[in-house]
């Protein structure tokens, strides 16, 4: 979204002309959606409109090569400030409003959303969620409450989040600004 609420543009930089290039408009209006890319192609949904007020389910995939939107399945509920990564060809929606300790598997290949084990916690706001040797980490976090310093890891096989470590400051984290990633 910018200033004056969501908005559709959709921008591309290339960093080698230094310049930024129009590409085909978002198909929809939102704040604090989320996004993944899986196999080169951009899978954005959720978020909220206006300006974050009503959760939205709607969700949409991006080819960069063919600069064209499609349709993919909508998220099971719809949902605002919810963190998303891509993992062994899934893509992962967790937390955000209303249920805070949700995460849904996203299957390309059948098109579908799967209800998984639940975050350990709701500290949803401002955690980073960094996937580095096809594992992936939640640092962080904290929502409306004060910041946290943990650290879980999601083990894919029985769907849990493992205590790693506890990170040497409790903060929130916004999508990798403070901890660096790979």
């Amino acid at each position: 979204g910018g200033p004056a609420g969501a908005t559709q543009l959709h921008l591309r930089y290339k960093p080698v002309t230094n310049i930024w290039d129009t590409l085909a408009p978002v198909p929809y209006k939102a704040q604090q959606p989320a996004g993944a890319v899986l196999d080169g192609k951009i899978h954005y949904f959720g978020g909220g409109y206006p300006n974050s007020g009503t959760p939205l389910s709607s969700h949409y995939v991006f080819d960069p090569a063919a600069n064209k939107w499609t349709a993919a399945a909508s998220l099971p509920i719809a949902r605002v400030i919810m963190e998303a990564a891509a993992i062994n060809g899934k893509i992962y929606a967790m937390s955000g409003q209303p249920d805070k300790t949700r995460v849904d598997e996203y299957n390309p290949v059948t098109d579908t959303w799967t209800l998984k084990n639940p975050l350990p916690d709701n500290n949803f706001w401002y955690s980073a969620i960094v996937v580095c040797n096809n594992e992936m980490y939640r640092f962080g976090g904290g929502g409306y409450t004060s910041p946290v310093n943990y650290v879980h890891k999601y083990n894919s096989t029985n769907e849990s989040w493992l205590s790693t470590t506890t990170l040497p400051k409790a903060l929130h984290a916004p999508a990798g600004t403070e901890l660096g990633g790979n």
